[in-house]
């Protein structure tokens, strides 16, 4: 299992925006997990990702913001590199769509696929926005959804119903910038004729059978109904199409290509970077034009169709030898408290925020136990300091904690001598030796999720072995003491099994307990196998024992729980809206009938408030301003259209509007005039 050449992508993150738990969960964290491993495995590795610059999302949240699309990509692509950096993710480059190599790849590839026959040029209506003066491509538009109705979907998709479309069967569709209505005119473009390339994908696809069924059985499924693709935007913000001599009459110098033709070439124009900078320009082929290198690419489901069928279809129709994906691994959504990760919804963890409270490998140990592999999961808080308290700390940390303590105390620190195994000892390491296989298995499959639930049952056993042998007692005992030593010996094995198993997705942790037992240089200094081949070395001396994890508490839950709601973003502010969008808000005047205190909270309070048809409960974060006796009775001011959302196993229908104001605590808006029930305006 070991020299091989393993090529691993994770998808480029649009630079409009921070990275969330759902990207984290989904993607980077599954890829530098499957990297780490194959490079402990021996295994040459390149591990690629960047940003995707280009995409329409970053210029649409440019002009939000009142910056150029320019800026706005730097901006997030400093921050998103520095959060990568902070969960640890392992890139071998983390690139940008606008490297010096880009432009350039991507109209060769244009180029050579209109030369082999599929290309063509298309006129079609498209939305054209008279108050602006310009086409807008589907990003920039929103209307309500063909299918299902909703009013408020994307020009490309429903996010409601997910439902996929061209802008222009969007009914009512307006500008997303403006709000203004949108009227069709004509306008030509590229197209791709993925139509063309159908037997060619059928034929690679019927090589796949490995791959998660539904991941193979929907791509099989879009591939029945292909159809030709539109590749170029009117728009100024991305890679310029080039002249192309097939079409000579076709000037489309102002228009750009569309974001998913150019961007998964930007795995290979980042590999080409990564060459550069190591000095040998051609180094990238090593791995984009062996056939023997497997390639890895790690995704969102939302992004199937083009790393499933559109890029392999460029590749194939490119004609090169340009490697194509060996596994496709595609992950389903990541949810927050049952709620889709939305800043706009206030259904959002700051990332770098959390990252400051807590330890992050406290949160890789988190988002690999709850990875969306096969459907989509959900993080919870309550269960991240269930799983932290239970496994890092209570099952994992305090084995390793327990058998450190013995060790210095009897053995003053060095690794003692073992003096025959028994069965109990044989049967106990067998065990976690079939379990320390079973986790390889995992690895190399990208289980996650299984591969959380070995590590914790091989510390079960070490934990149960540790009890049964009962080295407290056997410490007491003069007549026990090479019955001791080798108890000792048999725990710092177990220590030396967990850092192995943990080492692919707790790095930091591994090294530690590595360190602990006496272990010389970084524990990736060998392979897997060759360290699990190995045993501890009697006679080395063991550095102080050093805290693994650090217990959370309800009092952290509880404020996590209470600030779930309001999150702000930390780079813009906020976008402006229209008189529309304002309109869309049901502020009316409330009256609290009731205010209950949340058990287990110092900062909940549960509400009813009546809003003049229907009573309504809402839960606040004010019970340390306000006791719930000196609320009854008093007008506020209440946002009843708020998506309702569960925190702390309480269902909140809405938000009364208040102030923080900093040490003097939070003071609410009230009315003594208006009526209960009248909408503010």
């Amino acid at each position: 299992m070991t020299g091989r050449k393993i090529l691993v992508t994770a998808a480029l993150p649009y630079a409009n925006g921070t990275l969330h738990f759902g990207h984290v969960a989904g993607v980077y964290l599954p890829a530098d997990v499957f990297s780490r491993f194959c490079r402990f495995c021996g295994d040459s590795v390149l591990f690629i990702s960047g940003s995707d610059e280009y995409g329409l999302a970053v210029s649409i949240a440019a002009e939000l913001a009142g910056k150029n699309a320019k800026e706005q990509s730097q901006i997030y692509h400093t921050l998103n590199k520095r959060l990568l950096d902070r969960l640890l993710i392992s890139t071998d480059h983390f690139s940008r769509t606008t490297n010096p190599y880009h432009a350039d790849l991507v109209s060769s590839f244009f180029l050579s696929l209109s030369a082999n026959g599929f290309i063509e040029p298309q006129t079609d209506d498209h939305l054209y926005s008279p108050e602006e003066g310009r086409f807008l491509a589907d990003r920039y538009v929103m209307g309500r959804c063909p299918f299902c109705g909703f009013q408020e979907a994307r020009g490309d998709e429903c996010t409601k119903c997910g439902a996929s479309y061209e802008a222009t069967a969007l009914l009512n569709p307006v500008s997303k910038i403006t709000g203004k209505k949108l009227e069709k005119r004509a306008s030509a473009h590229f197209f791709l004729r993925l139509d063309l390339l159908q037997d060619a994908l059928r034929k690679w696809l019927s090589g796949k059978e490995h791959w998660k069924p539904s991941v193979l059985n929907s791509l099989l499924s879009i591939l029945e109904d292909l159809h030709p693709r539109a590749i170029t935007r009117d728009t100024d913000w991305g890679v310029s199409v080039p002249l192309c001599p097939e079409f000579p009459e076709c000037d489309f110098s102002k228009k750009v290509f569309y974001v998913w033709f150019d961007a998964p070439l930007g795995y290979i124009s980042a590999s080409m970077e990564w060459a550069a900078e190591r000095g040998d320009p051609n180094l990238w082929k090593d791995f984009w034009e062996d056939p023997n290198v497997r390639l890895v690419q790690f995704i969102g489901k939302d992004n199937l169709i083009f790393h499933g069928l559109m890029f392999p279809g460029m590749l194939l129709g490119e004609g090169g030898n340009f490697k194509l994906v060996d596994d496709l691994q595609v992950n389903q959504f990541y949810t927050i408290e049952g709620q889709k990760i939305s800043k706009t919804d206030g259904v959002h963890i700051d990332l770098e925020s959390v990252l400051n409270r807590y330890d992050v490998e406290q949160f890789r140990y988190m988002l690999a136990a709850t990875a969306p592999e096969l459907s989509d999961s959900d993080f919870r808080w309550h269960d991240f300091q269930n799983k932290c308290n239970t496994d890092l700390v209570g099952k994992f940390g305090n084995f390793v904690n327990r058998t450190l303590t013995v060790l210095h105390r009897c053995c003053g620190g060095v690794v003692p001598e073992c003096n025959g195994f028994t069965e109990e000892d044989d049967l106990a390491l067998g065990k976690a030796k079939v379990l320390l296989e079973e986790i390889c298995e995992c690895y190399e499959t990208c289980r996650l999720r299984r591969a959380t639930q070995v590590l914790m049952e091989c510390a079960h056993v070490a934990n149960a072995y540790f009890d049964t042998t009962q080295s407290w007692k056997l410490l007491e005992d003069a007549q026990q003491i090479n019955r001791l030593n080798t108890v000792l010996f048999c725990c710092l094995e177990f220590i030396r099994l967990l850092s192995i198993a943990s080492y692919p997705i707790l790095p930091e942790a591994a090294e530690k307990m590595w360190s602990m037992i006496g272990g010389s240089g970084s524990l990736g200094d060998k392979t897997w196998k060759e360290r699990a081949e190995e045993s501890v070395l009697p006679g080395s001396k063991c550095p102080p024992t050093q805290i693994l994890f650090k217990k959370i508490s309800d009092e952290q839950i509880e404020a996590e729980m209470s600030q779930l709601i309001s999150t702000t973003d930390p780079v813009s502010k906020k976008e402006m809206v229209s008189m529309e969008d304002f309109d869309r808000l049901d502020l009316r005047v409330g009256k609290i009938l009731e205010a209950t205190p949340v058990q287990r909270s110092a900062k909940l309070l549960v509400l009813r408030i009546d809003i003049g048809n229907e009573i309504l409960q809402i839960l606040s974060g004010i019970a340390k301003s306000h006791s719930p006796d000196s609320l009854v009775g008093k007008k506020v001011v209440v946002l009843t259209n708020l998506k309702p959302i569960r925190l702390m196993g309480v269902e909140s229908q809405g938000m009364i509007l208040a102030v923080d104001i900093g040490e003097n605590g939070v003071e609410l808006l009230q009315l003594q005039q208006a009526s209960v029930g009248f909408k503010i305006k």
